[in-house]
């Protein structure tokens, strides 16, 4: 019988990160806890309510975000949430109004940068980046994988299941490469 064992890794262990190819600068984003919170039927509105009163802000509509106290709550789906950097043990207390999940070891997240940030990711997503504005987040596919965008001050997060870590880093990688070989023609 193989003789092997499991070892924990980051998302993104062999990737060389930070990178910077052009005007684009692409990064790991060192994420805390991400928790899947889904209403149950009939408790939407008792789940909005204990939102603001455990972190004081009640979830966001369709397609944006909400902000307090450094945890940010991420409209996913329909009637479903992710609250990054909660404490488990707050969201524990709904756990009769809401399925709460932790999915901080299924997700990966990248942050993109720079003045060909935005020609990167048009070629990898069909988003209309001129639209796409900080304070939301669309999900989308993003080089063939299932993604979130987040549009940020400085750039934009692209959030996507882990397992498909290296291949959307490589896929990146390629095209901020082909980006910055076409700005010097």
């Amino acid at each position: 019988m193989a003789d092997f064992a499991l070892e924990k890794s980051a998302p993104f262990d062999g990737c060389d990160l930070p990178q910077s190819l052009g005007a684009a600068r692409l990064a790991a984003v060192a994420m805390g806890g991400i928790i899947a919170v889904m209403p149950l039927k009939g408790q939407s509105m008792a789940v909005a309510g204990a939102m603001k009163s455990a972190f004081g802000v009640t979830l966001p509509k369709v397609g944006e975000i909400a902000r307090a106290s450094g945890v940010e709550l991420l409209w996913f789906a329909q009637g479903q949430w992710l609250v990054i950097n909660a404490d488990l043990q707050k969201l524990t207390a709904m756990q009769n109004l809401a399925a709460i999940s932790d999915q901080s070891d299924g997700w990966a997240m990248l942050h993109l940068d720079g003045a060909d940030a935005k020609a990167v990711l048009a070629r990898l997503c069909p988003l209309d980046f001129d639209a796409v504005r900080v304070g939301c987040v669309a999900r989308t596919e993003f080089a063939h994988i299932p993604a979130m965008i987040i549009p940020r001050e400085d750039g934009y997060w692209i959030g996507l299941p882990r397992s498909f870590a290296t291949t959307a880093y490589e896929n990146i990688i390629d095209t901020m490469k082909s980006v910055a070989a076409q700005a010097l023609l």
